[in-house]
């Protein structure tokens, strides 16, 4: 009886790789002989993942039934990143990445970035550069030689709001 037991405890958590997945459910192997099929995501609300196939899927078997698993977790060694203690990061295998850290956030994308908005954007900081270059309310701009207020200087800031 103890036996029995003992092996349906072994069976209710398993590590295994992802060789096959779509929007709702991954194929795992767990070994040689053991691949199952359409296993769940435990996913968050508000945050949805796609693995790849490589990927290592932490999978809970109830009561150790291995025909009705859920993947509580995904690790894919081959994308991670170097944080320091308390940082965030989302990313994705492209290297594009959402990371909270002491100092800031930093944003990369690559390719576009769209920001829709169906009300204002507002920024709020003590510069404001493109590229290097300062677009923000204290930037001056050259004056062309000719007529237009004397010539030859810079304006200067633009006002305040």
């Amino acid at each position: 009886m103890w036996d029995k037991i003992i092996r349906r405890l072994k069976l209710i958590l398993s590590v295994g790789s992802v060789v096959g997945s779509d929007q709702t459910s991954q194929t795992v192997d767990f070994s040689d002989s053991e691949t199952s099929k359409n296993i769940q995501f435990a996913q968050c609300y508000g945050i949805e993942v796609y693995p790849l196939p490589g990927s290592k899927a932490v999978t809970v078997f109830n009561a150790g039934d291995r025909s009705q698993g859920i993947s509580i977790g995904c690790v894919d060694r081959r994308h991670t990143h170097t944080l320091e203690p308390g940082d965030v990061m989302l990313y994705d295998n492209r290297n594009q990445f959402v990371h909270l850290k002491n100092s800031g956030i930093d944003i990369k994308v690559v390719g576009n970035l769209n920001i829709n908005a169906t009300g204002n954007i507002a920024i709020t900081s003590q510069t404001l550069s493109h590229n290097g270059i300062n677009v923000g309310d204290t930037h001056n701009h050259p004056q062309n030689s000719g007529d237009h207020f004397g010539g030859g200087t810079n304006t200067s800031a633009p006002n305040a709001l």
